[in-house]
């Protein structure tokens, strides 16, 4: 992200704690939850690394923004089309099934809890001018409630008090909210599918560290409904 006032640079050092923090969520429940084997957790690591570093490289290299008329958008192309295929082939792929059946249904739920700083991070953003307020639960972005939900249910299911109807109930509003702030996201882009011009736009995703927004944080938020409800399929 470009320098910017203090507040600014500090919500770039949280947003940036906070990818890695589920970076490493992300390997703890691949090594410690689902007991996969060491080689499986390393290849891991390395692939996520490797994927990081070459978001944050097309972000600090310019290409992102190097044809700002392109259909579909360079940071689609490059950035969240690949990261959503990966993530929809990993959901449906058979060998998951295995890794599924050993992960507690309520860790992937209360892992969407994340959305609650994510969204205070956005609102923060919105306060320093960075991005609009509508992108913000202050606005039509009602993604922050998926975190609240996360958090309830995964304790509801964790004292097996939640039935199962609201573990679909939740996967679904999440999935919901999920494609309101991506479809938000879009039309606030410097591109041409832009319909929201007025205050600031979205050139915040062009620059690391939030370029891990859509390159990470919502593949994975998408990851966890998605193995969600299979998992909630088998049982």
């Amino acid at each position: 992200m470009p320098p910017g006032t203090p507040a600014a640079d500090q919500l770039s050092l949280a947003f940036a704690a906070l990818v890695f923090g589920l970076y490493g969520f992300v390997l703890l429940l691949l090594g410690r939850v689902a007991k996969c084997r060491l080689s499986t957790v390393l290849l891991t690591a390395l692939f996520l690394c490797g994927w990081l570093g070459l978001c944050a490289f097309l972000a600090v290299s310019g290409r992102l923004l190097a044809d700002v008329e392109a259909v579909p958008p360079l940071l689609l192309q490059y950035v969240s089309l690949p990261a959503m295929a990966v993530v929809v082939l990993l959901s449906l792929w058979s060998r998951t099934g295995p890794f599924l059946d050993r992960i507690p249904a309520d860790w992937l739920v209360s892992f969407q809890a994340f959305r609650i700083p994510m969204g205070l991070i956005l609102s923060g953003l919105a306060a320093q001018d960075v991005v609009h307020p509508r992108l913000t639960y202050r606005g039509y972005n009602f993604d922050i409630a998926a975190g609240v939900g996360a958090l309830l249910l995964g304790y509801l299911m964790h004292k097996r008090r939640a039935a199962p109807p609201t573990v679909l109930v939740f996967n679904l509003m999440g999935l919901g909210l999920l494609g309101v702030m991506l479809a938000l996201s879009l039309l606030s882009l410097p591109t041409p599918f832009q319909y929201f011009r007025g205050g600031p736009s979205l050139r915040v995703v062009f620059h690391v560290p939030f370029v891990w927004l859509p390159g990470f944080a919502l593949p994975v938020a998408l990851l966890g409904h998605l193995l969600s409800l299979r998992k909630w399929a088998r049982t």
